[in-house]
């Protein structure tokens, strides 16, 4: 699931709680997170992309990159792609990173906050009064929600998910359901696909989510479905992405997305739930 801080992980998601972890790239560009997304009162339901969630206090402190308040910043002399790909690669090598998102698709807002670890990652996502929370470790994804959000964005069949009712649930490879809550939990599958079109531009440098950042804009999609996004990313220091906005139009409406990056090199410490259901023994799972 997907593009954080959260509470006690072993209790079930009630609706919004703060979460602490990780984030993701929508389709085809940086945009943190893939995001599942049901829609409430509708019939039908929308994939967007990532997830994330996290699993300690976010500790205070400067942000990577930042400098002075009154630095004056001047544009990187790379090309813009250059520059693009060299943050992507410092976001690959990082340990871990905190992660928010606030979006809407078709007027109907949700958010994702999660922590993207090496090979772990854990991340809430919350539409109205449905919510699901999963825990991703090497081989294996715990999953916890509501039913229609089980069923929406980790593709559970519906009676399956009203199965599981308020416990954890676990996921293996082999398991439908495991790919489409797994994606985007870690660093590595976050910013695994990412790709921005051009023609690229860079944009003035601004403090975005505290910390003096350049802005590079581009496009991600194609024809009807094309989205405008910008990634901000930081002026000085380690050149890590601070902040991506996308917008622009699907068949399902207008999409807004704004994903915060922070806490870049944390690390992730989860604890495995105890007693969760294996996947297969839930009810009427078809051929998933």
């Amino acid at each position: 699931m997907t593009i954080l801080p959260g509470a006690d992980q072993s209790a079930a998601p009630k609706g919004p709680r703060p979460p602490h972890s990780r984030p993701s790239l929508r389709r085809e560009h940086i945009a943190l997170t893939a995001v599942a997304v049901l829609l409430l009162g509708g019939s039908g339901y929308l994939l967007v992309h990532h997830r994330g969630g996290s699993s300690s206090p976010a500790p205070t402190g400067v942000p990577v990159g930042a400098p002075p308040a009154t630095a004056t910043v001047a544009l990187p002399q790379l090309a813009p792609r250059l520059f693009l790909a060299r943050s992507l690669a410092a976001a690959r090598r990082s340990t871990g990173f905190d992660y928010s998102v606030r979006a809407s698709v078709g007027q109907i807002p949700f958010t994702v906050t999660g922590t993207a670890g090496r090979r772990e990652g854990v991340q809430l996502i919350v539409l109205g009064n449905e919510s699901v929370v999963a825990e991703a470790f090497p081989g294996v994804t715990y999953v916890r929600g509501t039913p229609r959000a089980l069923h929406g964005f980790s593709k559970f069949p519906l009676v399956a998910a009203e199965d599981a009712g308020d416990q954890w649930v676990v996921l293996h490879p082999r398991d439908k359901p495991f790919k489409p809550t797994t994606d985007g939990d870690t660093v590595r599958s976050s910013f695994a696909h990412s790709q921005l079109r051009g023609p690229l531009q860079y944009l003035t440098p601004a403090r975005h989510n505290g910390v003096m950042s350049v802005g590079i804009s581009g496009y991600s999609g194609h024809g009807a479905e094309r989205e405008q996004v910008v990634i901000w990313i930081a002026a000085q220091g380690t050149p890590l992405p601070t902040e991506i906005t996308d917008s622009g139009m699907t068949k399902q409406g207008e999409v807004t997305q704004d994903t915060l990056m922070q806490r870049w090199g944390r690390s992730l410490n989860l604890h495995r739930p105890a007693n969760a259901a294996p996947y297969r023994s839930l009810s009427d799972r078809g051929s998933a």
